[in-house]
């Protein structure tokens, strides 16, 4: 059960945290082992690794530092802290967008495609807007540009970061669905499951695409790496590899962190797909574990109280299914409400 979210975001209700860093392109490599704009010699991690080619892997450490990426030992262990919002940087501006990025769609996914959307970043309303326009030539055309695709210093040189907590399902699946993490694009993106590195697609590179699946327990990328070694092929080994164990525990809450940079001056490209039951922001958690066989339909009745209160909670709630990742019912003055089977929470 969550508190009414009249409002708010699709974002906001469903928790999911998002952050969008425009870079000073003629400062924001000043100092910086990671750079912009294509420089360095071929081979090296800030040039771009060639037309057809995969990802730089390993730019990055295994672990986050504090709740940010930091470069690999061998490359300086910077934290990159200041590129999302974590330490102040004359050469990097901040905002924290209140949403309006992600769709839900009816079968739990959220998602964007900057292949058919156009997303613009409104600093007045602190939040994406959107509308419908294809953009197919990827290789040099900028489809993912938030803030305006008219000179070169609105197109490149940003970032963007994804937060929020979700549940592990029963089995890794959702509406009877393999639960994924999807990502197809350009430049880098690390995506950490409780900050291990788990989706690693770093470098400047063209659109490529990565994606996680809970139910099998693999990583995928389409294309093999450019440079650097190949990236973990499983959740477990990702975890292994970060000196951790990962728990896939049923209805275990995690924390996803997703970072985006746009480094290269050329195409840009960012499509997101998840169904992940994510855990909403004044989120109470309730489960009923049963024991045999359990109507498909039935009911389980529940009380909600505020501290020491005798009387049941009248306020306005909603019930959401972490099963199909969508709001079940709206409470209002309501002294009871119900879960349902398999699993509501």
């Amino acid at each position: 059960a969550m508190a009414d979210g009249a409002g708010q975001t699709l974002e906001q209700q469903a928790g999911i945290s998002l952050g969008l860093h425009d870079y000073d392109r003629n400062a924001i490599n000043s100092k910086h082992t990671l750079k912009f704009k294509n420089v360095g010699n071929p081979g090296t991690y800030n040039r771009y690794v060639g037309n057809g080619k995969g990802a730089y892997t390993g730019i990055v450490n295994k672990i986050l530092t504090k709740g940010y990426p930091a470069m690999a030992a061998d490359k300086g262990s910077e934290s990159l802290d200041y590129l999302f919002g974590g330490k102040s940087d004359s050469a990097v501006t901040n905002y924290t967008p209140a949403g309006g990025l992600l769709t839900l769609d009816k079968d739990g996914y959220y998602g964007f495609d900057a292949d058919s959307q156009n997303a613009t970043y409104d600093t007045a309303l602190s939040k994406f807007t959107l509308s419908n326009r294809p953009c197919t030539n990827q290789s040099d055309t900028p489809c993912f540009a938030p803030f305006g695709n008219d000179t070169n210093d609105n197109k490149y040189s940003f970032g963007m970061n994804l937060g929020a907590e979700f549940y592990m399902p029963k089995d890794g699946k959702v509406n009877n669905q393999d639960m994924v993490f999807d990502f197809t694009g350009d430049d880098d993106v690390w995506v950490f499951i409780d900050g291990v590195l788990v989706l690693d697609l770093g470098g400047i590179h063209q659109a490529l695409d990565g994606s996680i699946n809970f139910a099998t327990g693999k990583i995928t990328y389409d294309k093999t790496q450019s440079y650097g070694n190949p990236p973990a092929a499983t959740i477990t080994q990702a975890f292994t590899n970060a000196g951790k164990t990962w728990d896939s525990t049923a209805y275990k809450t995690h924390h996803l962190s997703f970072f985006y940079l746009e480094r290269g001056d050329g195409g840009s490209n960012c499509k997101i797909r998840f169904n992940l039951p994510v855990k909403p922001s004044k989120a109470i958690d309730i489960e009923k574990e049963t024991l045999g066989t359990i109507d498909a339909d039935k009911q389980f009745q529940f009380q909600l109280f505020v501290g020491s209160s005798s009387t049941p909670y009248q306020g306005k709630y909603s019930v959401y299914d972490a099963y199909t990742n969508h709001c079940s019912k709206k409470c209002h003055h309501c002294q009871s409400s119900y879960i349902y089977h398999p699993a509501q929470r």
